[in-house]
């Protein structure tokens, strides 16, 4: 992946304290990357609170914003907002590791960071691994697919009889 100018920061120059940084993530964002997501016409806030310490700094996302999903059971279209929060520490060192999710180790003479790879591990990560559309969940949706799933629904469990033979003998 190419590093992407938008997304980093130059924190050599920057006193110690509080500095507040604003992005804006589009579809377009997601084309750096090979993950491929599953939503489309998305369109999230992030909000990022540098705090530069003298040895070390604090990295707060906030992430808030809509992706459109297609429904796991009915693929039909709906909007679902999405809303995350993420914590990095960076440290100083002798090389680069970010193997640990919430500490990054940079080298002594680095002046800046990249942050678009975190921006996009968090957003995907917020992504919930199943979405139903609203409706559904809630009884209101009308579709083929609903009213095929009502029919093959299993409405008695079935109890093999041999359970309860076994059963009786114990007692």
């Amino acid at each position: 992946m190419k590093e992407n100018k938008e997304f980093t920061i130059i924190f050599a120059g920057l006193k110690e304290g509080f500095h507040k940084f604003k992005y804006l993530i589009e579809d377009s964002f997601f084309e750096n990357f090979l993950f491929e997501p599953n939503f489309t016409k998305s369109k999230f806030q992030v909000e990022l609170m540098l705090e530069k310490k003298t040895a070390f700094m604090e990295l707060h996302f906030l992430i808030k914003g809509k992706a459109q999903f297609e429904c796991d059971l009915t693929l039909e279209p709906f909007e679902k907002d999405i809303e995350s929060k993420y914590k990095i520490i960076v440290k100083f060192g002798e090389e680069f590791n970010d193997d640990d999710g919430g500490l990054i180790v940079l080298p002594k003479n680095c002046m800046q960071i990249d942050l678009s790879h975190y921006i996009y591990e968090t957003l995907v990560l917020a992504i919930p691994s199943k979405n139903i559309h609203p409706k559904v969940i809630s009884g209101e949706m009308k579709s083929d697919v609903i009213d095929r799933l009502e029919e093959i629904r299993i409405e008695e469990r079935v109890v093999d009889e041999r359970w309860n033979k076994l059963k009786n003998t114990e007692n």
